[in-house]
């Protein structure tokens, strides 16, 4: 081929019509978004909360993600990924703590966490996710 019918565009690797990869962006695992949350959450005042290790080799299962405390109130938080919902037996286990008392609800975000810790001071609240009229969550 003569070498000033090609230009420096050209890429004999390339074939026709074919585009580069698209990068798809990065979803957080649920475990980072967790940290992120129990980080926020300890950064408040008079708030503790840890990541409660739960599975079938402990024994027990579907408690939530994050077991917490603010001015007195039991925070219980079960995180999932976006796009995720907890199933029946996580939803079930929520509403437990919430009948005692506890502030409890789901969350998939730093700032949906925060959403329910803003009403940690009204012992009425219920969370739209975990209330009355709540979404539908999957079989077990």
């Amino acid at each position: 081929m003569n070498a000033d019918v090609l230009d420096e565009r050209f890429d004999p690797e390339q074939r026709p019509g074919s585009r580069a990869p698209r990068r798809r962006e990065r979803v957080k695992s649920e475990t980072e978004i967790t940290k992120e949350c129990i980080s926020w959450l300890k950064a408040q005042p008079r708030t503790y909360a840890r990541k409660l290790h739960t599975g079938p080799m402990s024994g027990e299962t579907k408690h939530p993600d994050i077991d917490g405390c603010t001015r007195g109130r039991s925070i219980k938080i079960e995180m999932k990924r976006p796009g995720e919902k907890p199933d029946r037996g996580q939803m079930a286990r929520l509403l437990q703590w919430r009948e005692a008392g506890a502030l409890v609800g789901w969350a998939t975000s730093v700032e949906e966490v925060r959403a329910i810790f803003a009403n940690a001071d009204n012992p009425d609240y219920v969370n739209p996710l975990t209330g009355p009229g709540a979404p539908a969550v999957p079989e077990a």
